[in-house]
């Protein structure tokens, strides 16, 4: 023990000479026993276990202290510079072309491009055949180079920090990239670290230095690391030397095993004592420490390998059908050489006077010789070559190009939604993995942690049990946070930075000198003290307060700490040797002898202290297994059942539970156990092993204090997310390592498990007894199905409960076939108690038995080896640090946001990019087809009439963009409605847009098409003098015109974006065609020219373009009609309804109190709303249109517009939908359900004299209504509704359901039917509405004429909002809607709630058909029911149970 460290002993008051003797005795730096490291973490990423190993010779690094030329002289160890790029100047070209050719199709298009350099085979031109293949690799080599310029900019900027670094017994700025091992460096506060190093010494006395590993492992917490006292303690730093022995260089951030030799002192090192490259020393002015790994060998470099690369299931399957087009394109060349060949045959005799084929030299020849061509066999050989070259495009090469662009722009859209955006963290949405973005939309299995992933994993201290007693916080003697208690030091008061609810009766008890007292006072000194966590003391602007936080690794020890600070017992100083605790205003100081730091094994953590009674204290906390097995027995039974029950009701809550424990050493028990210890400590071999049994010798015959239960909520949004995900047809399946009450109750709480659930829980402890319940579960589950017992209202399946225990002797084994069986027939699967491996193994399990798409989520370290086995992983940015975004695929911060990335834009990017692979296949066979029906014509010759630059162009330049830009922007449906029907969601794991079937009749309609745009010319200019040429340019531009028509055909979400690259593609067509065909040079000369210049081109054009989409038009129509998917129902229903839109606009203006639409009513002279109500039939973008038009009038928007349709039609939806559902054999939900508004309630009508302007409006507010009540724009707004002024006018909003598919030809005459008199009714409506105006109109000129009469007459000031100008500051009206409950696809019975709202001074219906009105002051009149007795019916006409309909009236 050091002298200051003595001096702060003997200056502390109330300690006797007792006491200062002891501490003398064993009071010196602290070791802490890691056992092995980070092991209760659970991490496990490969290769980590190497720092668990004990060292011997051929497995260790020697480091010469302060001697960087020896140790990097004999042993070569790597400068401290490092390379993250991965190309040179020299080395780019070569290396990423190597790269580049890993893909299988770029060497087929090599092999081609090299074929066609060949003169007997040279179809296309030489340079020409090369330009595909170069411009795909050109785009991804400077899209490389440019990543990899970046790289080089950050290593440089790296490399040429400067630290300060011994040399020559002084310290010196030294680059970065020049640290060898063996230096000995200087960091200062806020410094970053250059290099692992071992620490030596810090300006602290006892040793201590705190990290920031923010930029290691995403953890913000301060960490505390030691210098041994062998090297703290020397007197000069710059003249020490030793040599250290450690493990070889290893990827795990939390191990590390070393021995030190230091003038002949050995000592042990461990985690604690290394501080790696990227920390930021923070608390401690400077540190000094050995550099033991430099450059690429450093921890934070070896963990810079990224994710795993993972292949996406449709690219997968993609490669089967490039596998079928290249045995089509075999034989199609088969069938070209072959026909070549018995051509050739026939026209033997004929061949010697053919132009081409002719042996004989006709020319003046002396030597008789005859030209020598090759021989039939030959011929076939090469003419089966060409044919490949010429029908290469068969396997698209731009598919390649376009996936990535199409990924890149998905990942855009998905970084920017705002809907994943968290403003509590800052934190955007992350895309880390860009080749599996369409997998989104396919996932069936979610395999999600439970603790900061469900929960928010920030804990608050609820409870706790201690004795016998459970002091609970949700019982009445509660006070609110401040009567916690606060420290005083120098007059200065030290507050928590966190308030914790207190309990008056356990706040008394801490400060009484009773029994029971004297056990509250050892629980929470228990909690201060048995912790690794650090204090950290901050300024407020009152200079007589201060905050003290308390940061550390783990969540739960920092609330027990501020807990225990609550109640009084804060603890304020943590250094190497001692801990300072404020414990009710007096501090004391304790002496840390040791700590056994928690581990997955042990399930616990004790800390052994010296008190001031001169006792030796033991304190212990754990999970309640582990506790419970080393109790003390003999005097405890009643606080041990005691306290067993009060956890057991802690965890049907949902708390976390910890129990809290002590022992108290003798002296003979002490002097054994450290004499264990530092034994143990120091031990050159098996030190982990020793310090365990050691931690398991005095964790022994331990004094039960209590247990703590703390409170993890869920985070905002799980409830809802679980339900969607649910109806999304995705099982959710939740591994934690939690006791099963915690898990089980989170389990309801989220929604997750229900009480119509079946529980199936099992909990063994062998194989057999693992065996036998997993048959009986089985046999029940089959007799349930057989009794025919579906899944219901009242029987909602089964939920699997297991833990860690049972998968022990289930996984790896027979077993894991019958697990799985029985995990597929239930709907929620929880498992307890897991480890980190058994999540992995659980992933596994059902991805090695079924197809289906798994997506693991978590937040820890313990969830990295779950997220890399899934086929998508996620990471959430939450308390534990960023090892599972590290690892992860996505990353996010709330689980809630799965929601929108799965059931939008996972839905989205299948869509897009299944159509997008088939579309690309499609447009390519099309161009090689029509090159193969052109063969007979050439004897089979290969020879083509498409001109060589309009072949590499079109795949390039004419087809290329269009298919790109739909890729990324294409909508199917609405956001709105993806998320309003979830089971939407279930066509990607159906695999309805991409398919075996899909793609075969893809390639039908692709022979249909080629066929109708060859054969359509043929018999055309078959008598003409058309070249071969000028009909190559009208196929060429057939094909591309009806390839971009067939894209516009099923493009279903048109922008300016769309409408260019389509037909700018086309135009480009043509721009290009003439001018390939003006150039001299080039075979063709001015072939487009003389083609085009007759009529008989167009229409030949048109006929080619309407024989090859018309049948694909015909079938869609049918399908899309007769038996439509969902996804085609619930577009129509986004398409096809037409609103009657009222866009109310509204003014504060001074006017008396008759006005015209008055909004309020005041005395004269006061101000009063007007409004006035611009009235039509508007579609979603018109209405779009008129509030962007009311921007130019400085209206403010404030309340989002609705479209709302005649009620008049109401009963015309009611007819239809029950019919169409009665037919089809629909339920109640699938039909529309209603939300009537008022009638206008304005009792003063316009006054004859008071003329009507419509104002002009804008808007320069809009306030938009979306999910999770986000403000964000979106296509998909929402718009408000009001009513007309028009008496006569009655409104509703028809919410049109997506219904299921259609099972007869009467769905669709009856929905024509329908959509007919919905029209004749908005005609009737638009019809009644212009005879109110001229009606008005009439009053007003008779009111004028009065006026004229009568001199007399004064008139009320004309209000300024009927003034020429610029009208007043306008809001749109804003009326409150009620959202009836939505249907949905399940076909379920339930009644839609008919929402009714009644203002004051309003109609509203009662009973017979009666109305009833209701003045602000007065009772209803006209009527014999009150309007709060109003029962409704259904939109079908059955009465809705118990009352549903929801009757507000407004005040």
């Amino acid at each position: 023990m050091d002298a200051c460290a003595q001096s702060e002993i003997n200056e502390i008051p109330h300690q006797d000479a007792d006491f200062r003797a002891l501490s003398s005795h064993y009071a010196r730096g602290i070791i802490v026993a890691d056992f092995g490291s980070k092991s209760a973490k659970g991490v496990d990423l490969g290769g980590l276990s190497a720092s668990n190993k004990e060292i011997n010779d051929e497995d260790a690094r020697l480091v010469f202290i302060n001697n960087p030329e020896r140790t990097s002289g004999k042993f070569e160890y790597p400068v401290n510079k490092i390379k993250t790029s991965k190309y040179s100047i020299l080395t780019f070209l070569p290396r990423n072309l190597f790269e580049q050719f890993r893909r299988v199709a770029y060497l087929y298009f090599l092999v081609i491009a090299i074929l066609n350099q060949l003169p007997q085979l040279a179809v296309f031109g030489r340079g020409v055949s090369l330009i595909p293949l170069a411009f795909v690799l050109i785009v991804s080599a400077v899209k490389d180079g440019y990543e990899d310029y970046r790289r080089h900019r950050s290593d440089k900027f790296e490399n040429r920090r400067l630290a300060m670094v011994l040399s020559e017994y002084q310290f010196q700025p030294k680059k970065w990239k020049d640290i060898c091992v063996g230096d000995i460096i200087k960091v200062y506060k806020n410094e970053t670290i250059p290099c692992d190093m071992v620490l030596l010494s810090t300006s602290d006395p006892t040793g201590v230095a705190y990290l920031q590993t923010a930029n290691l492992d995403g953890e913000s917490n301060l960490k505390a690391r030691y210098a041994k006292q062998e090297t703290q303690m020397a007197n000069t730093v710059e003249r020490i030397s030793g040599v250290i022995k450690c493990e070889k260089p290893n990827r795990n951030i939390y191990g590390f095993h070393a021995n030190m030799n230091i003038e002949g002192k050995f000592a042990s090192l461990g985690p604690s004592n290394i501080i790696l490259r990227g920390c930021e020393l923070k608390n401690t002015e400077l540190a000094i420490g050995i550099a033991v790994y430099c450059g690429k060998e450093t921890k934070a470099m070896l963990n810079n390998s990224g994710a795993p690369s993972k292949r996406s299931r449709l690219e997968t399957r993609m490669n089967r059908e490039i596998i079928y087009l290249s045995l089509l394109l075999g034989v199609m060349c088969v069938i070209v050489c072959t026909c070549y060949g018995v051509w050739l045959k026939k026209h033997s005799d004929e061949l010697n006077m053919m132009q081409f084929f002719r042996k004989t030299d006709y020319s003046d020849n002396e030597s008789g010789e005859n030209y020598d061509y090759s021989s039939g066999i030959v011929n076939i050989l090469f003419d089966f070559l060409m044919a490949i070259i010429v029908f290469q495009v068969m396997i698209p090469i731009a598919l390649y190009i376009s996936m990535e662009l199409v990924r890149l722009g998905q990942a855009y859209f998905m970084v920017q939604d705002k809907n994943m955006y968290d403003e509590s963290t800052n934190s955007r949405f992350q895309c880390r993995a860009l080749n599996i973005n369409e997998d989104l939309g396919q996932i069936k299995y979610v395999f999600s942690d439970k603790t900061g992933t469900l929960t928010e994993n920030k804990m608050e201290f609820q409870c706790a049990t201690i004795g016998q007693v459970d002091y609970s916080n949700g019982e009445a003697g509660i006070e609110d946070f401040a009567t916690g208690f606060l420290a005083q030091a120098d007059g200065v008061v030290l507050k928590p930075k966190v308030s914790v609810k207190v309990d008056q009766r356990l706040l008394k008890l801490s400060r009484s000198d009773s029994t029971e007292g004297r056990r509250v006072h050892d629980f929470f000194l228990a909690l201060a003290a048995c912790n690794t966590i650090v204090p950290v003391t901050f300024d407020t602007p009152d200079p007589g307060l201060k905050l003290i936080e308390y940061q550390g690794e783990s969540p739960d020890e920092q609330a027990l700490v501020y807990a225990a600070a609550t109640y009084g017992f804060m603890l304020v100083e943590r250094t190497a040797g001692y801990i300072l605790i404020d414990v009710l205003g007096n501090r004391k100081r304790f002496n840390v002898l040791g700590i056994h730091e928690f581990d997955s094994n042990r399930k616990r953590m004790s800390v052994v202290l010296g008190c001031l009674d001169a006792t030796v204290k033991v304190f212990v906390k754990g999970a309640d297994v582990s506790m419970f097995s080393v109790a003390d027995t003999s005097s405890n039974l009643d606080i041990l059942k005691a306290t067993e029950d009060h956890l057991h009701s802690y965890s049907s809550k949902g708390l976390r539970t910890l129990v809290i424990g002590k022992r108290e050493l003798s002296s003979s028990e002490f002097d054994e156990w450290q004499s264990s210890y530092q034994s143990a400590a120091s031990a050159l071999l098996g030190r982990a092993n020793l310090l365990k049994s050691v931690a398991n010798n005095v964790e022994n015959h331990l004094s039960i204090l209590g247990a703590s239960g703390i409170e993890d909520k869920l985070q905002q949004g799980v409830p809802d997310a679980i339900e969607s995900l649910r109806k999304a047809g995705i099982k959710v399946w939740v591994l934690t390592g939690d006791k099963q009450e915690t898990a089980i109750s989170i389990g309801f709480s989220s929604r997750l498990l229900t009480e119509q659930m079946t529980q199936i829980v099992i909990n063994c402890n062998s194989k057999e007894s693992c065996r036998r319940f997993l048959e009986d579960f089985l046999l029940l589950t089959v007799e349930r199905v057989s009794n025919g017992a579906p899944d219901t209202e009242t029987n909602n399946g089964f939920a699997l409960i297991i833990d860690g225990t049972s998968l022990v002797h289930i996984l790896d084994s027979e077993l894991e076939a019958q697990l799985f069986e029985l995990a597929a027939k239930c709907k929620v699967v929880l498992c307890c108690r897991v480890a980190p491996l058994q999540k992995a193994g659980i992933v596994a399990l059902v991805k090695n038995r079924t197809d289906d798409m798994t997506l693991a989520i978590g937040d820890g370290a313990n969830d990295v080896s779950m997220i890399q086995k899934a086929d998508v992983g996620i990471g959430i940015s939450g308390q534990e640090g960023r090892q599972a975004v590290m690892a992860s695929d996505f990353a996010m911060a709330q689980f809630r946001f799965l929601v929108p990335l799965l059931l939008v834009h996972g839905h989205w990017n299948y869509h897009r990019m299944a159509y997008m692979l088939l579309y690309n296949f499609y447009r390519n066979a099309v161009y090689v087809l029509v090159l193969f029906w052109y063969m007979p014509y050439v004897a089979f010759g290969v020879t083509t009439a498409i001109t060589d630059w309009s072949g590499m162009f079109y795949s390039v330049i004419y087809t290329s963009l269009p298919t790109i830009i739909v890729g990324i922007l294409d909508k199917d449906l609405r956001r709105r409605t993806l998320l309003k029907y979830p089971e939407l969601y279930g066509a990607g794991q159906r695999n309805e847009s991409y398919s075996g079937k899909l793609f075969w009749l893809t390639m039908l309609d692709t022979l249909w098409q080629s066929v109708a745009i060859y054969f359509v010319a043929i018999p055309v200019y078959w008598a003409t003098e058309i070249d071969v040429s000028s009909i190559g340019d009208l196929w060429i531009i057939a094909v591309v015109v009806v390839v971009n028509l067939h894209l516009a055909m099923d493009v279903l979400r048109w922008d300016w974006m769309v409408h260019a690259s389509i037909w700018g593609s086309i135009i480009a067509t043509f721009i290009c065609v003439m001018v390939v065909d003006c150039l001299l040079f080039l075979p063709g000369y001015w072939a487009f020219f003389h083609v085009s210049g007759t009529v008989l081109f167009w229409f030949c054009l048109l006929g080619m373009i309407v024989g090859a989409l018309l049948p694909r038009f015909i079938v869609k129509a049918v399908v899309q009609s007769y038996r439509p998917s969902d996804i085609q129902i619930a577009r129509e229903s986004e398409k096809f309804v037409i609103y009657w839109g009222i866009l109310s606009l509204s003014s504060e203006t001074a006017s008396r109190k008759r006005g015209p639409v008055t909004m309020g009513q005041e005395d004269d002279g006061c101000t009063e709303k007007q409004a006035m109500v611009v009235e039509g039939k508007f579609t979603h973008h018109e209405a779009e249109e008129k509030i962007i038009e009311a921007e130019v009038q400085n209206l403010k928007l404030s309340s989002p517009v609705k479209l709302v349709s005649s009620s008049s039609v109401v009963d015309e939806v009611s007819n239809w939908s029950s019919q169409c559902s009665d037919h089809a054999g629909g339920t109640e939900k699938d039909n529309p359900s209603v939300e009537f508004l008022p009638k206008s309630t304005d009792s003063h009508s316009p006054e004859p004299h008071k003329k009507l302007e419509q104002p002009k409006f804008h808007v320069v507010e809009r306030k938009h209504h979306l999910p999770n009540n986000k403000s964000h724009h979106d296509e998909d707004d929402n718009y408000s509704l009001t009513s007309p002024t028009a008496t006569s006018l009655r409104t509703a909003k028809i919410t049109v359901p997506v219904a299921p598919k259609f099972t007869c030809v009467d769905r669709l005459q009856r929905r024509k039917e329908f959509y007919s008199k919905l029209e004749e009714k908005h005609k009737a409506l638009e019809k009644e509405k212009v005879e109110y105006e001229a009606r008005i109109k009439e009053e007003e000129q008779a009111a004028l004429k009065l006026m004229r009469k009568n001199m007399n007459y004064k008139a009320n000031p004309v209000p300024s909002f009927y003034h020429e100008g610029p009208p007043a500051k306008v809001e749109l009206k804003k009326i409150p809607v009620t959202r009836a409950k939505s249907p949905n696809l399940s076909r379920r019975k339930s009644c839609s709630d008919t929402v009714m709202k009644l203002s004051p001074s309003e109609k509203a219906p009662v009973h017979g058909g009666a109305t009833h009105r209701r003045s602000l002051g007065g009772t209803a009149k006209g009527t014999k029911a009150s309007p709060l007795s109003l029962k409704s019916k259904a939109v079908n006409g059955s009465p809705c149970p118990n009352g549903a309909t929801k009757v507000a009236v407004e005040s």
